[in-house]
């Protein structure tokens, strides 16, 4: 009698050990699957603030393009302005002395 109460005891034990591996394995799962998730979250978000930025590097970039070509078109514009004021300036100064 006592060897079959010792019987029945071992295999409740048996099986709630079982049980109780069962269950940190179905936990352990749990817990690798929300850190994938949150991992891949993370991974998604750096993602897109490296999108954000280099969207933002590119309309900097456009930007700089656009005023550096405005700066050359006057710097250009200056010069023909230079270019022509020295013409006229030289056709007068010579026209000038040539009076006198």
């Amino acid at each position: 009698m006592i060897a079959s109460l010792n019987k029945r005891d071992e295999e409740r034990m048996k099986k709630n050990v079982k049980n109780l591996v069962d269950d940190l394995k179905k936990v352990a799962e749990e817990v690798k699957v929300e850190a994938v998730k949150k991992e891949d979250v993370k991974i998604a978000e750096e993602e897109k603030e490296k999108k954000d930025e280099t969207v933002g590097e590119e309309a900097v970039s456009k930007e700089q393009q656009v005023s550096e070509e405005e700066m050359k078109k006057k710097e250009e514009d200056e010069e023909v302005q230079i270019k022509k004021l020295d013409a006229d300036d030289g056709g007068d100064a010579g026209i000038g002395k040539e009076k006198c």
